[in-house]
């Protein structure tokens, strides 16, 4: 390291010997946990450090935000956010001491917290419900600019905010405020740091799109067609990059989307995909930018020789599809498949970790506990229990009743796969929850799960609920007329089944052609709009089971990502090469967050009830060669097996068995009548 000698000799000032600390390939692969902050009860959604990098804002699972000291380790404000649902992004407000903190979650709620506000006016006063009962996903603040902030969420709109002209918005369906309106979800979004009118978002299409903000405008009459809104928005869009093309049935869902320090690159992380680096001062056709990414992929396969590995896995899943028809089935909270611990059933023993001995004591290993195994057993159990059941009563409806059978398959057009209703094209429909059931279940139970066949399902139908005034009303009366027609006789419940999912039916496909319909006019809008560049690619890691999975840069050199197996993934950013894996989280890394001073420090958080701090603190540079290796291989073949497995939440078994309780009991008194005849 020349430039210590340079910055002895006051050849270098201080800024410039942190960035080159940072670039250095000797400080990165030092990298090792140094302590955790155990402040939250909950999954840690979302860290963020302040400006100067002193303290870090946390929001949790336990509806608290904390901010805290990470070099003391002291908890400074420690508040009740207001919020009802799990905590999804915060940040601090600029210019404003750290005393005032925007925060979004689960329930779509924005609020702007003042913790030198009173508490008794906290509950009214920065409350924003204009997202409705979709779920919000970040909140980002303008560079030294305190009182306007963004939103973006599964309403498909990106809402901005001044709090100078309204300090709080009660409203149930709000069409005010609206920067960008597009036809999907929109699941992140950044600003520019250098250039603040540019606005870079991620929507459920796989998109990733960039605004200019001088073009767009919130100042759109509420009476406004949705056209007009979409023409408004597509002023604005610069250029837009898509992975998966627009015929494809499956599109990859974007959890993180993020600018760099110099607003010259933007990184794009994909749900069972690589991460992305994007030019966005390159403009291209989208003719072209379809050959450079085939030819792009051409070359990692060949780089990575995954060509010898894919036969194996190809076969695997031909048998799979072959022993079974409909998809596995994974309960809400099971995280056995995640973490360093996880295996794939192909591999027969765990292997132990195999310790580099240049690694300091301090790095965290594999340390779980007797009860977390057990808990991770009881969980795996569970699921495959009712993925057996599930597939056990589809085989005995498909043999003692094909007429149910015919109208279970018919009825199972009208979910279209967004739902749970695509679990087999088989199954007996007592067996399935009410839509309305399944939808107000998805809602409001933790959203950590990726999964794309839940989250679509609820992504695609919160845009439009609240086109219709009647959808609500109509979907409780129906659901009323079908528990209080339960009492009746069993014809009668088959009849009432047979209305609901009838009504439930015409409802949906009015839904889905309008969506359709709205949504290919937005793409005729879109036709000539170029594509980002595409710089590199990065990949081995596994993102595919939370809705939030961070990707950033680690100064100029470097990329970094959480991952499913629980360890932190530090990529070259230039030849794609993985420089480190570090183990960080008993389960799934979330979020990564370098020290806003080009500091070599480095925050994480994920399902863990904590945030972890990172220094380099390894006397040597560390060679994760055959850890790399291991995890790698462990983690494709894991995307592989649990490509088919769809979360479902534990109010969904037990609506399950008990409606496989009630068929088994009509079916034996059916049969002790016909004996007594």
């Amino acid at each position: 390291m020349s430039f210590l000698s340079d910055r002895q000799y006051g050849l270098l000032s201080h800024r410039r010997l942190l960035v080159k600390l940072k670039n250095s390939s000797s400080i990165t692969r030092r990298l090792n946990i140094d302590y955790s902050l155990n402040v939250h009860r909950g999954c840690v959604n979302t860290i963020g450090w302040n400006e100067l990098g002193t303290t870090i804002l946390s929001g949790s699972d336990d509806q608290h935000l904390i901010v805290t000291d990470p070099f003391t380790r002291k908890v400074l404000t420690k508040i009740h956010s207001g919020h009802r649902g799990n905590i999804f992004s915060a940040k601090f407000l600029p210019e404003t001491n750290d005393r005032q903190v925007i925060s979004c979650s689960g329930d779509g709620v924005i609020f702007h917290t003042n913790f030198d506000r009173p508490t008794s006016t906290r509950s009214v006063e920065g409350c924003f419900t204009c997202h409705g009962s979709t779920t919000a996903y970040e909140v980002r603040v303008i560079p030294r600019t305190p009182n306007i902030f963004l939103s973006c969420a599964d309403d498909c709109t990106i809402r901005l905010y001044d709090l100078r002209t309204k300090s709080n918005c009660m409203k149930d369906d709000c069409n005010d405020d609206i920067l960008i309106k597009s036809n999907w979800g929109i699941t992140s979004m950044d600003i520019n740091p250098i250039n603040p009118n540019e606005i870079v978002c991620a929507c459920a299409d796989s998109s990733v799109r960039l605004y200019d903000h001088r073009k767009l405008s919130t100042q759109i009459s509420s009476t406004t067609s949705s056209s007009c809104r979409y023409e408004s928005s597509m002023n604005g869009l610069i250029s837009y990059f898509i992975l998966s093309g627009r015929q494809e049935q499956r599109r990859s869902r974007v959890t993180s989307v993020v600018f760099n320090q110099h607003g010259t690159e933007i990184l794009a992380s994909y749900s069972s995909e690589s991460v992305f680096l994007l030019d966005p001062k390159q403009s291209i056709s989208q003719e072209q930018i379809k050959e450079c990414l085939i030819e792009h992929r051409n070359k990692k396969l060949t780089k990575l020789s995954i060509n010898e590995k894919k036969p194996t896995s190809d076969k695997i899943s031909n048998d799979e599809n072959k022993t079974s028809h409909i998809k596995r089935l994974r309960l809400r909270g099971d995280w056995s498949d995640t973490g360093p611990d996880a295996r794939p059933s192909t591999e027969e023993e765990p292997t132990e970790s195999i310790i580099n001995p240049s690694e300091s004591s301090n790095e965290q290993q594999s340390s779980t506990t007797p009860g977390h195994h057990l808990q991770n057993f009881f969980m795996r159990r569970m699921s495959d229990i009712l993925t057996q059941l599930v597939t056990r009563t589809t085989s005995e409806t498909g043999e003692t009743s094909p007429e149910r059978e015919t109208t279970a398959t018919s009825n199972n057009v009208e979910t279209n796969d967004n739902n749970i209703q695509s679990l087999s094209t088989t199954e007996n429909p007592i067996v399935q929850p009410p839509v309305s059931m399944q939808h107000s279940t998805i809602a409001n139970t933790n959203h950590h799960d990726e999964e794309d066949n839940l989250s679509n399902f609820s992504s695609e139908n919160d845009g439009y609920n609240n086109d219709d005034d009647d959808d609500d009303s109509s979907i409780d009366d129906a659901e009323d007329f079908r528990i209080s027609s339960t009492a009746t006789t069993a014809d009668n419940v088959h009849l009432s089944e047979h209305t609901y999912r009838t009504h439930i039916s015409t409802k949906w496909d009015r839904i889905k052609k309008r969506r359709d319909t709205d949504r290919a006019y937005e793409e005729s809008l879109m036709k000539n709009i170029p594509s980002l560049g595409l710089l590199n690619s990065y990949d081995g890691h596994r993102n595919s089971r939370t809705m939030i999975k961070e990707a950033n840069f680690w100064s100029d050199t470097y990329v970094i990502s959480g991952s499913d197996c629980g360890h932190i993934f530090i990529w070259n950013k230039f030849n794609g090469n993985i420089v480190r894996i570090i183990p960080a989280d008993e389960h799934v890394v979330n979020c990564v967050q370098p020290h806003p001073l080009n500091y070599p420090i480095l925050a994480s958080s994920g399902i863990d009830y904590n945030i972890k701090i990172f220094s380099p603190l390894a006397e040597t540079p560390i060679d994760d060669s055959d850890r790399i290796e291991r995890t790698v291989k462990r983690n494709h073949a894991m995307i592989e097996e649990t490509s088919s497995t769809i979360t479902v939440p534990a109010a969904f078994m037990l609506r399950m068995l008990t409606s496989i309780y009630r068929l088994r009991n009509q079916e034996g008194s059916s049969g002790i009548d016909d004996d007594d005849d």
